[in-house]
This record gives structure tokens, C-alpha cells and sequence, in this order.
């Protein structure tokens, strides 16, 4: 897979759970030029980040890595429920 089509795949799930990249970044202590590079496939993810976003986002590693066609629904897991204030 390239860096590329990571990149997409990364963002669709991203807007999927309507999170900014901004978000996602002080979530998993990254910074957002770097989440923007991802996305826009300019530089390789490394795996500890891409599992970072992972646990953040909610999504199967499985079905992201997956060869072939991406199937976003089979890629998001159900989010938990939100926790009470």
C-alpha cells in the first residue's frame, strides 16, 4: 500500500468520526502538520502512531491494511459509549 493511499484511508476514517486533525493530534500527542503529512501521504506513518489513531479513532488495523478496495463501514469499530460527567 502507498503512503498515498494510507493517507486517504486514514482521513476518511478521520471525518468519519467527525474529528479534526487538530483533535486527533493533542489526542495522541503528535502535532498537526504531522497528521496533515499522513493523510495527505507525503511521509510514512510509523507504526506506533497509526496504532495510536487506531485506539483514539476506533478502527480495525486489520481492514485499514487490507490489500484492494477500502471498505470504511468494515473498518470502524462501535465507539464506546460516552462516559458521565
Amino acid at each position: 500500500m502507498t503512503n498515498l493511499e494510507l493517507g486517504k484511508r486514514m482521513s476518511m476514517i478521520r471525518h468519519s468520526r467527525g474529528r479534526t486533525q487538530t483533535e486527533v493530534a493533542l489526542a495522541i500527542n503528535y502535532n498537526q502538520p504531522g497528521i496533515s503529512q499522513i493523510e495527505r501521504g507525503m511521509c510514512t506513518a510509523s507504526f506506533e502512531i497509526i496504532a495510536q489513531l487506531a485506539l483514539f479513532l476506533f478502527f480495525s488495523l486489520d481492514v485499514l491494511m487490507r490489500m484492494g478496495p477500502f471498505d470504511l463501514l468494515a473498518c470502524l469499530l462501535p465507539m464506546p459509549p460516552a462516559q458521565p460527567a
